[in-house]
């Protein structure tokens, strides 16, 4: 869907080469018409060789296929293909706040504890975050430090 979504975007700047592309067929048309004439012909004994199929049978077609690839693509691009700036506005109720707090090590000096970082925390979350709002306690939940469980070493038996 995200495919068909981004090509009905697309507009061309120059929308007469693109009946251009139909000719592409014609030259299909003409190269499996015209096959006989371009092989060329000698007298041999017998054709039994000719009959195996091998992989140089197979790949005699690519080069034309993809000339004709390259010509599309040409044709594609002259045509110039431009995809449209779509800007939806939506309005809304709110207040845009950007909160920039110090992350640096100064905010973990130990000169008060809580230490600096949390208090600036804790004074945001009290300032900027709806208590009354359903998110507001899972992301104050998160906000908080974890504490860290010392772990006791086992009793030691002499």
């Amino acid at each position: 869907m995200m495919v068909y979504e981004w090509f009905e975007n697309i507009e061309f700047a120059n929308k007469w080469m693109l009946p251009f592309l139909g000719l592409l067929p014609v030259f299909v048309w003409l190269r499996y018409r015209m096959m006989p004439a371009l092989k060329s012909s000698f007298a041999v004994t017998t054709a039994k060789s000719f009959r195996v199929r091998t992989a140089q049978n197979f790949w005699i077609f690519f080069p034309f296929i993809f000339r004709l690839l390259a010509i599309g693509c040409v044709i594609v691009a002259l045509a110039r293909p431009q995809t449209r700036n779509q800007q939806r506005q939506t309005t809304g109720e709110g207040i845009d706040i950007v909160l920039c707090m110090d992350v640096s090590g100064s905010m973990n000096y130990p000169d008060m504890t809580p230490s600096r970082m949390e208090v600036a925390k804790q004074v945001a979350e009290e300032t900027y975050v709806d208590p009354e709002s359903p998110t507001a306690e899972a992301k104050s939940a998160a906000a908080r430090p974890k504490q860290k469980q010392k772990a006791k070493a086992p009793p030691q038996q002499d």
